[in-house]
């Protein structure tokens, strides 16, 4: 499975992807799959960001790709930052539908995704654990935090690691 770890992009999908094509192309590969580690840029509404997200020039084109219901051209796997609309992502995350576009899932804190990519080698597997946002020793105690990950959240993803010993090669 040929896997691309991404950083922060701020919303800026159509950069982005891109970056991942000319990377492929430079590699002379093709991605099963993008994990990408918190602030993709999710909000729906391009007039309603934080501070930080007006500082990196607004929302990006995730609004727009919302809207018209894009699909993402590479399997693509995001946590949370702690620059996101966290009013949506705590629905989704309640929805129980994380696949947020067409190819674009969201690995809420505190939970492991698993993904299966067809591969030239067969189908293959690989878990994620989701811990995204920041650290903040007032906000670690609490159960839930939108931008910080919490201690309720780390122990949980202990639990689904202790649970799920020896089921690797599952």
């Amino acid at each position: 499975m040929n896997i691309c770890a991404a950083g922060d992009i701020h919303g800026r999908i159509d950069k982005f992807y891109r970056c991942v094509k000319k990377f492929e192309s430079e590699l002379e590969t093709n991605f099963d799959v993008i994990l990408q580690a918190g602030d993709f840029g999710i909000w729906i509404n391009p007039d309603y960001h934080d501070g930080v997200t007006k500082f990196h020039s607004g929302t990006g084109e995730f609004p727009a790709w919302y809207s018209e219901k894009k699909a993402v051209p590479v399997k693509t796997y995001f946590i949370n930052g702690n620059n996101e609309d966290f009013n949506f992502l705590n629905s989704v995350k309640l929805s129980g539908d994380l696949e947020i576009l067409k190819n674009l899932f969201y690995i809420p804190n505190g939970t492991a995704s698993e993904i299966e990519v067809e591969t030239n080698q067969g189908k293959e597997r690989l878990v994620v654990a989701g811990i995204g946002g920041k650290y903040d020793p007032e906000h670690f105690s609490r159960n839930e935090s939108d931008r910080y990950y919490t201690k309720s959240e780390i122990d949980n993803l202990l639990r689904y690691a202790e649970e799920n010993k020896g089921n690797e090669d599952k």
